[in-house]
């Protein structure tokens, strides 16, 4: 049957995938990426969690160093998470509270105001990352999955700078599959997934759509299937379809290098 077929017939189960072969596949590439020690940073969610347990799966306990980087936004429980997998792995780990780095910058520029200064938020932590790979000659690790990375949910610059990212050939429903098939701490699984941009946000309620629809759409787009079978398929409205692909659209910039003029262009 193909992937067209399987995805018509079931657009839940099609997210199933051998999941001891695409660790097997993830840590190799881990491998081949990072010639020696890498640092991350543990948010609580079930993505940087995920990538933990991954990573220690391809160099080792003692070669991952996480960063805890909660603002005044982050709850107890996101801390409490974190350090739950970080004890569960046996890693090193340090928290570096960013509130007054975050205060500081509202205090001297004017620009640092609602939209933008929550975008600052991640690229402090990619700063404060990057600080720690330059001393230590590590690798930074990314924790964008597909599904955030097609449509842009992440800072360019901010969580989207990393030298590698190792999830992003996993659709979200994967992620969750996945991160029980490793033992990753079912209330991390379970909990809904937030940014930590402010008290009480979520993901889905600020992409305006739910994972697995989200899923279903840019799985389905990706295997040319038209908008009345993803309508018919998979119960979306032909809003929802727009919605994601203005988002892909408007996002294409955060994928790619900047363009670079030459003289010979």
């Amino acid at each position: 049957m193909s992937r067209v077929a399987e995805f018509l017939k079931d657009p839940v189960k099609v997210f199933e995938l051998d999941w001891a072969d695409v660790t097997k596949r993830i840590v190799t590439f881990i491998k081949a990426h990072v010639p020696g020690n890498a640092v991350l940073g543990m948010s609580g969610g079930v993505d940087s969690s995920l990538v933990a347990t991954l990573a220690v799966k391809a160099l080792g306990k003692e070669k991952l160093h996480c960063i805890l980087m909660p603002t005044k936004s982050n709850t107890m429980l996101d801390k409490q998470y974190a350090l739950n997998v970080i004890n569960q792995l046996g890693l090193s780990h340090e928290t570096i509270n960013i509130q007054t780095i975050l205060e500081s910058f509202e205090a001297q520029d004017p620009y640092a105001r609602d939209f933008a200064l929550n975008n600052l938020k991640p690229r402090i932590r990619m700063s404060l990352l990057y600080t720690y790979a330059n001393t230590k000659n590590a690798r930074v690790l990314g924790t964008s999955n597909r599904s955030e990375w097609m449509v842009g949910y992440f800072t360019k610059y901010g969580d989207g700078g990393a030298d590698l990212e190792p999830i992003t050939g996993l659709y979200k429903q994967q992620v969750f599959r996945l991160a029980r098939f490793l033992s990753v701490p079912q209330e991390i699984v379970d909990r809904p997934p937030s940014a930590g941009l402010w008290a009480g946000q979520t993901t889905e309620g600020e992409l305006g759509i739910s994972y697995l629809k989200l899923d279903q759409i840019l799985y389905g787009t990706e295997l040319g299937c038209s908008e009345d079978d993803l309508m018919k398929t998979c119960g979306v409205t032909e809003q929802e379809i727009e919605l994601v692909q203005k988002k892909v659209a408007n996002s294409a910039h955060k994928r790619i290098l900047p363009p670079c003029f030459t003289l010979g262009s």
